[in-house]
């Protein structure tokens, strides 16, 4: 055509061009491509025969292989600028051939290629959202942010799906400060959202716990008319199973349910979430059933829920249970169910149970994690057993596993809690240099530590530090620590300026705020003010116990008031013997339904006995005892007596008929977890008991019953408790004593006090010894520390009424009552040798009392007073 002088159009050169590279002759191709060069700019048109040629060949070079992958993405991105140069305008199949060129050199340099487009600006907003779903779908998220931002600094806008797969993939990866700021970039280019895009952002807002952002999509989806799906309700029930509110969460369920849409797994896991986390087990269990009856098969993470709710309960029994169910499931524990298990008996304070737990996960091959240690640290820390929780603490870090704040939260609690602050400055400093950052909960546990020593100076010292230092917020908790450390003081002006601190930065007091408020008050006589905190209280009862500050009605659910923030004030009115105020008060819990804690019947017992109302103080007393309770084995008993029976789950498993195929469970004997704890533990054998009740209200109701002279029902109740295995403090035994000698039993109170309460007596003269000649302000804390160690021995009172049965039983009118003289005085003889060492603290003590009233009255007759 040449030789003859035809004219050759582009046309025919894209049909050479495209034979060429159909037979592999790349360079033939090019040689034909080149003439391009010759002609003038613009050659775009509507119709560009000139495109098809660009295509082709920036296509060719992307599959070439005779040549260095380097160089042909070279001659791709030169192709690329030419097209532009000539004018000639891309179009859809020109962005298909780049994205395939990408995605097929995607781990050999193709980064780096569409990073030299992107800096020559020959790539736009539709070739770039192709290329950031290329790297998101390969894992490579780091590098689709990067082009993310370098997209925005050269002003392409992405389109609405781009925003909504990013900021997905940063939420998968807990990057939530990152998909934050994607989401306000989002929201300030004001694209038209989709439901996916809300449910992409309600999720972020969720996990970052901002609560009334949630509030304002939600409001703003409803008004632009876009219907919520499952996904969005799920993630709203989700919210609100974290904040714990069920009568939200199912009101949402309620409207979805009206609106058609079924209940998915995520959903019914998210309401067992919900109830596990405020304690209510039987709903819990109904939200189970509804899932197995509606054919939605349980996952590993619903088992988990469900047996994270009865561990919060402390539930083991039906712990375990859940956890046979599962393996009859066919879904086999992962470390989390065994976590949650751990926890439990952490919190019982069982390390042998916890342990034996620990062993059982790393023989199923199973690694502990962090939260494996902490608890085990945990359950050392809660039995006292300090030296074993840090021997767990060294074994975690041979183990590999880097301890975490709460870990070394964990130990620094327990010396504050021993108030041992030497320690517990070394745990801080030795968290310090192991570059872990303190956080408000480490603070708070110092704060509070030098408080109850009594050093406020260096409690608000820590106060400033955190602030300055480490850039923390004061939370309600510390403020509260810091009121009460000024009110125990009388401090009341710097309680209150604290207080209205809080209430300009925003910090809503908790109910313990109140409380602290309130009983500080009401120790100090200030009744009336205590009083209109308790009605200021009731009339907004909106607040937290501190750990989610957050606005709007949306969020907002009546929340029940604590019963510990009355009994303050109901204390006070006890002491002061105005039972009507005491009574009120307890009256006014009834009528806001609010729990009335074993404390509070206490002290109302208490009230009554200080106005000599015993008939009243008997009746409270039949009332607390009333609740039962269960009681389980632990599970280190269990495993000691080697207990191997079937355990009863058809309270809880739904009946055959409402099971579906897919819930069919697999045999357990299969299972490699057949023999497990999890699968054995058996607590059926379990006795139920009266609940416990404080101390307190025992001595108490023994001098109501004492004092009418029903000794008859004192023994009763005695021994109704005793079989309960009552733990009694060395109150309950003086009274109980008290009140045998009352009853004339004096033989029977001996053998109490020798048994139970002497073992006191000798340790407390050993420290009397040691200290006979105090030196120094320093020996007189010293002694005093040692004394209050001592748990059990026989009170003043309980040695001279002891002493004065004695010397009644020696008088004539006592004897020629009972008409017992030879009886009584060999009784006499027979308890001298019996119990030698009580008759001679009785008599010390009535000698000792005698030989100081005398004293008393030798000075006060000397000083002119007689």
């Amino acid at each position: 055509m040449k030789e003859f002088g035809m004219y050759i159009d582009q046309t025919e050169r894209n049909y050479l061009i495209e034979a060429y590279l159909d037979i592999g002759e790349l360079d033939k191709a090019r040689k034909i491509f080149d003439e391009i060069n010759e002609l003038k700019a613009p050659l775009g048109k509507r119709i560009c025969p000139y495109r098809p040629a660009f295509n082709m060949m920036m296509q060719a070079y992307g599959k070439c292989i005779s040549t260095t992958i380097e160089s042909n993405l070279k001659e791709v991105t030169f192709l690329y600028s030419l097209m532009h140069e000539k004018q000639v305008m891309p179009d859809i199949f020109t962005k298909n051939i780049l994205a395939e060129i990408f995605q097929t050199h995607l781990s050999y340099g193709a980064i780096p290629w569409y990073n030299e487009l992107m800096d020559k600006k020959l790539v736009d907003s539709g070739l770039t959202k192709e290329v950031i779903a290329i790297l998101l779908k390969n894992q490579k998220l780091d590098e689709a942010f990067r082009i993310f931002k370098k997209m925005r600094s050269i002003n392409l806008i992405p389109n609405i799906y781009t925003y909504n797969a990013l900021i997905h993939a940063l939420g998968k990866r807990e990057r939530i400060d990152e998909a934050l700021d994607v989401i306000q970039d989002m929201e300030s280019q004001q694209l038209d959202r989709d439901t996916v895009s809300y449910n992409v952002s309600i999720k972020i807002y969720s996990v970052s716990k901002k609560y009334e952002k949630i509030q304002q999509l939600v409001d703003e989806m409803l008004k632009a008319g876009i219907a919520p799906d499952m996904r969005t309700f799920g993630e709203l029930i989700s919210v609100y199973a974290k904040l714990g509110k069920a009568n939200s969460a199912l009101a949402l369920l309620h409207k979805m349910i009206n609106l058609g849409i079924r209940p998915n797994s995520h959903i019914y896991t998210s309401l067992i979430e919900l109830f596990a986390n405020i304690n209510d087990t039987e709903s819990m269990e109904k939200v189970f059933h509804s899932m197995v009856t509606d054919g939605i098969k349980p996952q590993e993470i619903t088992y988990y829920m469900l047996t994270a709710g009865y561990c919060n309960a402390d539930n083991v029994y039906k712990a375990f249970r859940i956890c046979r169910i599962m393996l009859e499931a066919g879904i086999e524990p992962t470390v989390r169910i065994y976590n949650a298990l751990i926890s439990l008996f952490a919190e019982r304070g069982d390390p042998s149970s916890a342990y034996l737990l620990f062993n059982e996960m790393r023989s199923y091959g199973m690694t502990p994690d962090v939260y494996t240690y902490n608890s085990l640290i945990h359950a050392n820390v809660k039995s006292g057993y300090l030296r074993k929780a840090e021997d767990t603490f060294m074994h975690m870090e041979f183990a590999g596993i880097n301890p975490q704040t709460t870990t070394y939260n964990i130990l620094l609690h327990a010396y504050v809690e021993r108030k041992d602050m030497e320690r517990a400055r070394e745990i801080y400093n030795e968290m310090l240099e192991s570059s872990i950052h303190p956080d408000n909960y480490t603070f708070c546990c110092l704060i509070d530590g030098f408080r109850a020593e009594g050093d406020l100076e260096t409690a608000i010292s820590l106060f400033k530090h955190m602030e300055y230092n480490y850039s923390l917020n004061p939370d309600a908790h510390i403020y509260t620590v810091l009121i009460h450390g000024h009110l125990q003081k009388g401090d009341f002006l710097s309680a209150k300026d604290l207080y209205e601190t809080m209430i300009l930065r925003n910090i809503k007091p908790t109910y313990v705020t109140f409380a602290v408020l309130i009983d500080g008050h009401a120790r100090h006589g200030d009744l009336e003010f205590a009083r209109k905190l308790v009605s200021k209280l009731i009339s907004q009862p909106s607040l937290a116990f501190g750990d989610e500050q957050r606005e709007g009605e949306f969020w907002q659910e009546k929340a029940t008031i604590p019963a510990q923030v009355f009994t303050p004030l109901m204390d006070a009115y006890a002491k002061q013997g105005n039972v009507d105020a005491a009574r009120a008060i307890f009256e006014e819990m009834v009528k806001l339904n609010i729990p009335r804690n074993a404390h509070a019947y206490t002290i109302l017992m208490d009230a009554y006995r200080r106005v000599h109302n015993h008939e009243a103080v008997w009746q409270i007393w039949s009332s607390l005892r009333k609740d039962t309770l269960s009681e389980t084995l632990s599970l280190s008993e269990w495993f000691e007596s080697h207990v191997s029976r079937s355990i009863p789950m058809d309270s809880l498993r739904p009946s055959p008929s409402e099971m579906l195929e897919t819930m069919k469970a697999s045999s357990l004997s299969k299972s490699p977890f057949s023999t497990s704890l999890l699968a054995t533990f058996d607590v059926s054998y379990s006795s139920t008991t009266k609940s416990k009740p404080p101390c307190h209200a025992v001595s108490i109701m023994i001098d109501a019953l004492t004092a009418e002279k029903q000794y008859d029902i004192v023994q009763q109740e005695w021994e109704q408790l005793v079989e309960e295995r009552f733990d009694f403090d060395s109150h309950n035994w003086n009274h109980y004593v008290q009140s045998l000698i009352a009853s004339g039993k004096i033989k029977d109170a001996c053998y109490i006090i020798d048994k139970y309460l002497m073992s006191g007596w000798y340790q407390q003269m050993e420290i009397w010894k040691r200290f006979e000649q105090l030196r120094s302000p320093q020996d007189f804390r010293e002694q005093k520390r040692l004394l209050s160690l001592v748990d059990k021995f026989p009170h003043q009172k309980t040695l001279l009424m002891l002493a004065e049965a004695f010397e009644e039983m020696k008088k004539k009118n006592w004897l020629v009552a009972r008409q017992t003289q030879s009886a009584a005085m060999l009784l006499l003889d027979e308890m001298e040798g019996e119990f030698p060492d009580v008759m001679m603290a009785a008599k010390n003590m009535a000698r000792s009392i005698k030989w100081q009233r005398r004293r008393d009255e030798f000075k006060y007759t000397n000083r002119g007073y007689w």
